[in-house]
């Protein structure tokens, strides 16, 4: 077993390496196009447009993402639409449900 274990740890160190980096470079690159979409300016219309920014680091588990957006909404003009704060923040959101997309929405973004 030990020579086994010396020969495999050997192979692995040389071969993993080299199959694992482009996998993973393959996924940071589609998560980086993602992002890099997400926050783009986006228009709605004649009304203006929104844009979001990440304000920490997302949060990933097995399954699913959490990302932790501030959204900056603009007139057509360009000028910025000021949002309150918002004073019933969600202090845990719900359950999450499988294969489902939950996406947690300030009211003041809704009616700005």
């Amino acid at each position: 077993p030990k020579l086994v274990n010396k020969f495999l740890d050997s192979i692995l160190q040389k071969v993993l390496p080299n199959m694992l980096c482009p996998a993973v470079d393959a996924v940071l690159t589609l998560v980086n196009q993602k992002f890099t979409t997400l926050i783009s300016p986006s228009s709605v219309g004649t009304a203006g447009s929104i844009q979001y920014a990440l304000l920490s680091a997302p949060v990933t588990s097995e399954d699913f993402i959490e990302l932790d957006l501030n959204t900056t909404v603009l007139q057509e003009a360009g000028d910025l639409i000021d949002l309150p704060a918002d004073p019933s923040a969600l202090i845990s959101p719900p359950p999450k449900m499988d294969s489902a997309t939950q996406l947690v929405l300030s009211v003041h973004l809704l009616s700005a």
